[in-house]
């Protein structure tokens, strides 16, 4: 007996079905939109001094895809020697795949590392790797635009938190942060 293409076809897609991946979810999306001074609801300086992170209205975010182009947070390096944080929540209930991705601007001056950590939220903060921009004043997004991944184990939570933190070391210069996006799939 002799099939047509088509009818190969066919028997094709029914015995191999397409694999169609369930569409991400948008679980946090914040461009601190005209802010300035004052962090969104839902984030958190710490310690909660005059200098550390804060809203700007400056120094507007351009040149990645996404860009809002409006207020940003942004990181001082005016003192030394202190650990500063912003830290964010949010629930995990119901998903999986859960990513994190933000536009980034580093001073010339700014040489500090910025650390992304998350934790179940209780105080075991773990660091996620990611490549950072370039302290060369060129927003950007982080990690070369790749979604960075958070483990199984941030899957399913009631509270998730987020936190990025820096160790000032003087000299001046800033790292500001802005369009951040966290998404993941139906569990």
């Amino acid at each position: 007996m002799r099939f047509s293409r088509v009818a190969v076809f066919l028997l094709f897609l029914a015995a191999c079905p397409p694999m169609i991946s369930p569409a991400q979810t948008t679980l946090l999306s914040e461009s601190f939109g005209s802010l300035s001074g004052a962090l969104p609801p839902g984030w958190t300086a710490v310690p909660a001094a005059a200098g550390t992170w804060t809203t700007s209205a400056t120094t507007s975010s351009a040149g990645y895809p996404g860009a809002s182009g409006s207020s940003n947070l942004v990181a001082s390096n005016s003192g030394s020697g202190s650990n500063l944080s912003v830290v964010t929540s949010l629930s995990t209930v119901g998903y999986a795949g859960i990513t994190v991705l933000w536009g980034a601007r580093r001073t010339t001056s700014f040489t500090n590392a910025v650390t992304l950590e998350w934790c179940p939220g209780d105080s075991n903060w773990q660091s996620l790797a990611y490549v950072d921009v370039g302290n060369n004043s060129v927003w950007a997004l982080v990690n070369n635009g790749t979604p960075i991944t958070l483990p199984i184990a941030a899957q399913g939570l009631p509270v998730l938190l987020l936190r990025w933190t820096y160790s000032q070391m003087g000299g001046g210069g800033n790292y500001r942060i802005d369009d951040v996006v966290v998404r993941a799939v139906p569990a």
